[in-house]
């Protein structure tokens, strides 16, 4: 998203009032009311600015696929993933396109991890929503993404890991992954045990490490590039047109 940061203020130069000089206070006034509608509108360009960013994107190119990770039994696929920043505004897998016809949905869970790089149940910090595709074309892959607007906010920069389950836990899909490891070094597809597809700290014991594949992903961080501006207070104000 291309950083805005460098629109300038309407306000830039002088913002003195140009209309009539009026006698005693009247010119004063305002003088003030329109320095006071400068400040605020550079404030509001401001809080405008700060909710566009400039992204960064992780993970496997979909082209890149060569394999499988499947749901059975409420065993669910997972990926640890490293947080470039701390603001996460989408995160998506995909569907291999042979299942064009599949309506079981696919629940997103994001967890933090473990100081050994384990994803840790015990901290939840997304559960869900379940996102429902029944039909593709049998061509392309069918995608499932999750936004954030605002950004979900992360609570620390490093490693994370999010598992996908199924909604009703029932049936099967298969998400797209590789056997390539080195397509995305900075994280390991993992699998829980059999389940109710509900995630939770029960799973932790079963988890199962599968370092040699990576899930298909692509997750987008949202970085902050406004330019910051000074600010004037009420009594700064006051005290330059009193």
């Amino acid at each position: 998203m291309p950083n805005v940061s460098g629109n300038p203020s309407p306000c830039e130069g002088s913002c003195e009032y140009r209309g009539a000089r009026r006698e005693g206070g009247g010119w004063r006034t305002l003088t003030l009311m329109a320095t006071i509608v400068c400040v605020l509108t550079g404030w509001a360009l401001t809080q405008a600015e700060a909710q566009l960013c400039a992204g960064d994107t992780v993970g496997v190119d979909v082209s890149l696929a060569d394999n499988a990770a499947g749901t059975l039994f409420g065993e669910s696929p997972g990926q640890t993933f490293l947080a470039v920043d701390t603001l996460l505004s989408f995160l998506r897998v995909w569907r291999w396109a042979t299942e064009d016809s599949n309506s079981i949905g696919m629940r997103l869970y994001i967890t933090d991890t473990s100081p050994d790089g384990t994803p840790d149940l015990r901290y939840i910090l997304v559960n869900g929503p379940t996102i429902v595709h029944q039909y593709g074309d049998g061509i392309h892959p069918i995608e499932f993404v999750w936004r954030w607007e605002p950004p979900l906010a992360l609570p620390h920069r490093g490693l994370f890991s999010f598992f996908v389950m199924q909604d009703p836990c029932f049936g099967f899909w298969d998400l797209m992954s590789t056997d390539n490891p080195s397509l995305y070094p900075s994280g390991d597809m993992w699998f829980t045990g059999r389940s109710n597809c509900v995630l939770g700290s029960g799973l932790q014991r079963d988890l199962r490490h599968y370092p040699e594949y990576d899930i298909v992903f692509q997750a987008a961080f949202c970085r902050l590039d406004t330019t910051p501006t000074r600010r004037k207070t009420w009594g700064s104000l006051k005290l330059l047109y009193r």
